[in-house]
């Protein structure tokens, strides 16, 4: 079996996994699947692109550049970036809800840790692994490998402290 089937198989693994995972509680917090960093990473990457180019369609400016980066680079076709741009889009929107409702909970600019920002903070993972599981389904066992391997040599996440996006 090579690398990127490996990498398949593994996502596969993660979205029938993370859930039960995600609903136990700790004294101590768990650390992050670095899958999924990756992920929210590059997720969060493709909706900024297209903010971008929204943003320059508005200025009236050329937006073409900014809005087919990541459909070039990763050598996806018109089809699987629309695909893409949708899913992230979504995944975004729904991350934002979340944060906010993160951040209207008490405590949680002091570093809060109440059940609610820990539920809210799993809702945050189980986000990532639906839309991966969106892009898996989306491009099929053929294609979502190519952007798989793309999303990996590409994306450079440094998780530590002050460095995990998913925790409130």
């Amino acid at each position: 079996m090579d690398l990127l089937c490996l990498r398949v198989l593994v996502l596969a693994l993660l979205a029938a996994i993370v859930p039960p995972v995600l609903s136990q509680t700790t004294s101590q917090p768990s650390p992050i699947d670095p899958e999924i960093l990756l992920y929210h990473a590059f997720l969060f990457r493709v909706a900024w692109f297209q903010d971008q180019a929204d943003e320059l369609a508005t200025e009236g400016k050329v937006d073409s550049f900014m809005r087919s980066t990541v459909q070039r680079e990763a050598s996806l076709t018109a089809q699987e970036a629309v695909y893409l741009n949708t899913i992230a889009r979504d995944w975004r929107n729904k991350d934002l809800a979340i944060l906010t409702a993160m951040r209207a909970r008490p405590g949680a600019r002091a570093g809060g840790s109440s059940p609610q920002l820990k539920d809210l903070a799993g809702q945050r993972l189980q986000n990532v692994v639906s839309h991966v599981s969106q892009l898996q389904s989306a491009l099929g066992p053929a294609r979502f490998p190519v952007l798989d391997y793309y999303v990996h040599t590409t994306v450079a996440v440094k998780p530590g402290p002050g460095h995990a996006p998913l925790q409130p």
